[in-house]
């Protein structure tokens, strides 16, 4: 029961880890993500092929704990790619739009600007 305790822990902190470890660096933290997720599967395998039991409510939540983990960082991740792009889009309009402003201010008043 001990050893479950622990690798719940493990699991526990390597979410949390991957958590926080997102705003400073995306790679450690899917790095950390990615080697939490690969010591619960191995763990519930040498667990349920040392037991030779069909999978308990333990082992079921552990794989589900480290797999959701996971699965929560790569919708993150997605989400602030997304979220940058959109941000990028958002000041290349800005730009385009300025742009266009000088444009039409050059025609209304037909004299050109000195760069």
């Amino acid at each position: 029961m001990e050893e479950v305790i622990m690798k719940s822990l493990v699991g526990t902190g390597g979410f949390f880890a991957t958590l926080s470890l997102a705003p400073i660096s995306e790679v450690v933290s899917l790095l950390v993500g990615v080697a939490t997720l690969v010591y619960m599967v191995v763990s519930i395998i040498k667990i349920t092929k040392g037991l030779h039991q069909i999978m308990t409510p333990e082992l079921i939540a552990m794989l589900g704990g480290g797999l959701s983990g996971f699965v929560m960082k790569l919708i993150g991740a997605q989400m602030e790619n997304q979220a940058r792009a959109f941000d990028r889009m958002l000041q290349s309009q800005g730009v385009a739009d300025e742009v266009q402003i000088v444009r039409l201010l050059v025609g209304a008043y037909g004299f050109v600007v000195a760069s």
